[in-house]
């Protein structure tokens, strides 16, 4: 029993030293990334050298590795951040044009994802009913790296990094989005081929290596869409799932800066597939821009989800009860601009109401075709903040209470 707890002990404490050593390493690449000049001059350089190749190779250039220069030798940094030889890893042929490099892709996606975490509160309050002093309940949080730090890797990254990183590789059209987002997932990381010519039907038995047609409602545990095993074939699962993301970020970022509306709305139309559609359609609800939400519906065409979503609720009735999921974001939307009081069909407005703070009331006035469209929305906003059955935060909106109360004074 002693030699057990001796073990369970020892175990304990190489788990929290693993731990340690990544905390350590996490606030050393934020503040690499916020104060080392001459570390963010290199990786600036190395983006730049992969968007010439991508830019070269796109035109049918063929491309020859370029020798760095004594400057550009990799250093104790690079060894730190890739774990290998980095001039080899520079200098290596991407294996598809769809996708940026693996190794500078895989390094500033673990910077975002330690960046996202500094953004969590330290302590919370708490109102007291009974009148007395609000208390604040803290807990604790692994802090990668102080608030300026935080802001100025940040802005690294937005104003410098992930601009050239945008280049560094071709993006695949809208048409091919489901070559990123699998139908069944709520993120890249399964993704199958959509965009291709091969028929949907056609599936590979991974047990006996025989090609067969099956009906798609029916195909067996052992088979695999030949089209997923071609696209798993040409575009790497874990780069896959780090460029959406990464592209995501810059976008929803971007957006809540309010500037650069036409830069975002030219991103869409170049990088649309790699969007996470409900991330980037919540970001321009927020800062009321209905240019890149219209631009995002376009894109969600392409989308198999949205596609599912939109099949959802036009075959929903009256008795039917619908309940909201992220998801089906873009679908109500497209949705409003199709509705008709007049005509048949379920109830919108428990559904929109249950879709907020994603779907902004601003959407639902601006964005709806129903016939007395004040009308409707006075009856959504009613629903919106009605004192039992409506949204607890859209109550303490001072904005919202304020537009609701003008209208029911000029009914």
């Amino acid at each position: 029993a002693v030699a057990e707890e001796d073990e369970s002990t020892s175990a304990d404490a190489e788990d929290a030293s693993v731990e340690s050593a990544e905390e350590c390493d996490h606030r050393r690449l934020i503040d690499l990334a916020a104060n080392d000049d001459s570390w963010k001059v290199n990786v600036l350089k190395r983006l730049e050298l992969y968007a010439q190749d991508t830019e070269k190779e796109s035109n049918g250039e063929t491309t020859t590795p370029t020798p760095l220069e004594k400057k550009d030798v990799p250093t104790s940094f690079d060894a730190f951040l890739f774990g290998g030889d980095v001039t080899t890893l520079m200098r290596k042929k991407k294996q598809s044009l769809a996708l940026p490099p693996g190794e500078m892709t895989a390094m500033l996606f673990d910077l975002v994802d330690h960046l996202s975490t500094d953004f969590l509160p330290g302590q919370i309050f708490l109102d007291n009913e009974s009148g007395a002093a609000s208390k604040s309940v803290s807990f604790s949080k692994n802090l990668n790296g102080s608030g300026d730090d935080t802001n100025m890797a940040t802005e690294f990254l937005l104003n410098d990094a992930l601009r050239i990183w945008l280049n560094t590789f071709r993006p695949l059209p809208w048409t091919q989005r489901q070559a990123l987002w699998r139908k069944q997932s709520g993120g890249p990381a399964d993704a199958s081929m959509a965009a291709s010519t091969l028929d949907d039907n056609m599936s590979l038995s991974m047990a006996s290596g025989s090609i067969g047609t099956t009906k798609t409602t029916s195909i067996e545990r052992e088979k695999r869409n030949l089209r997923e095993v071609i696209e798993e074939m040409e575009l790497d699962a874990e780069t896959r799932i780090e460029t959406c993301r990464l592209a995501t970020f810059y976008f929803t970022r971007k957006c809540a800066l309010r500037k650069g509306e036409e830069h975002l709305a030219t991103l869409i139309d170049t990088h649309g597939s790699y969007l996470d559609l409900h991330q980037c359609l919540v970001a321009p609800g927020k800062v009321h821009s209905k240019l890149l939400i219209e631009k995002l519906l376009q894109v969600a065409k392409n989308d198999s989800r949205h596609r599912e979503s939109m099949k959802h609720l036009k075959n929903a009735d009256e008795n039917k009860l619908i309940f909201y999921e992220p998801q089906m974001l873009s679908a109500l939307l497209e949705m409003l601009s199709s509705l008709s009081t007049s005509s048949g069909g379920f109830n919108p407005t428990t559904l929109l109401v249950s879709a907020y703070p994603d779907l902004q009331p601003w959407c639902v006035k601006e964005m709806s075709s129903v016939e007395n469209a004040n009308s409707f929305y006075f009856k959504y906003m009613s629903s919106l903040l009605h004192h039992e059955e409506g949204n607890d935060a859209a109550r303490r909106d001072r904005e919202l209470v304020k537009e609701w109360s003008l209208m029911l004074s000029s009914q």
